[in-house]
């Protein structure tokens, strides 16, 4: 039996400033129904971040056959060829961002996906997931100063890949120790977002993080790298 998901899909693509050496070209979080039952050849023109936010679904990458389950990324870099298993009826929820990498970084996560072109990231706190859905509403809505947000958004995530914890050959699991970090920082971009024409305080977001105000000034610069009144 097919369950019914009404998630309401959001995506945009995004051509704005580099960061460093990496440059995000879209995002997109939805949902989308087979319409036959088949294996789908993908081949990945730029790096791909693709994520399962709910049910299971069969991966073919090179000789490797196995089921991805949900709240698991997988990284492709550019040119890797893989097969997604597609049944007709079946509903998919997924987030994805496509991105070109140069230099650095692009050494560190070619290091990640080897010569096989993929790796798979364990997200059982769906930190990943989360970071997804924001950069497609983000470039889906376009509200004042999209890019910024995207770009730290994106930022962050380059940077989960890169420090994620090896658990064997082509798996990585995202440390729990960053959840606190990256939450706090998640919930501190989206409330400057959504108020960025107010005269925004430093009180302020600590009480939206339900943290007494000097606790959270004192934590902050540690995570972002910058003051609270930086940030904003």
């Amino acid at each position: 039996m097919v369950t019914e998901n009404k998630r309401v899909n959001y995506g945009g693509y995004y051509k704005g400033s580099k960061l460093s050496d990496a440059i995000l070209l879209r995002g997109y979080t939805g949902t989308k129904t087979f319409q036959k039952t088949a294996w789908n050849k993908l081949t990945t023109k730029s790096w791909t971040l693709d994520y399962l936010n709910h049910g299971s679904q069969e991966l073919t990458v090179g000789k490797k056959t196995f089921t991805r389950t949900a709240n698991v990324a997988m990284l492709y870099s550019n040119g890797t060829e893989y097969y997604e298993f597609e049944k007709e009826g079946q509903n998919v929820d997924e987030s994805f961002i496509l991105f070109t990498l140069n230099g650095e970084i692009q050494r560190k996560l070619k290091s990640i996906t080897g010569k096989s072109g993929y790796c798979c990231f364990l997200d059982p706190e769906k930190i990943i997931g989360n970071y997804l859905e924001k950069l497609s509403k983000l470039l889906f809505f376009r509200a004042p100063g999209y890019q910024l947000f995207a770009n730290s958004v994106f930022a962050k995530l380059l940077g989960l890949l890169d420090s994620a914890i090896l658990k064997k050959p082509k798996l990585r699991e995202i440390s729990t120790m960053e959840s606190e970090k990256d939450n706090i920082f998640s919930k501190v971009c989206e409330y400057v977002r959504l108020h960025i024409y107010k005269n925004i305080t430093v009180a302020d977001l600590a009480a939206y993080l339900m943290m007494s105000e000097s606790s959270f000034a004192h934590k902050y610069p540690g995570i972002a790298g910058e003051t609270p009144l930086q940030t904003i």
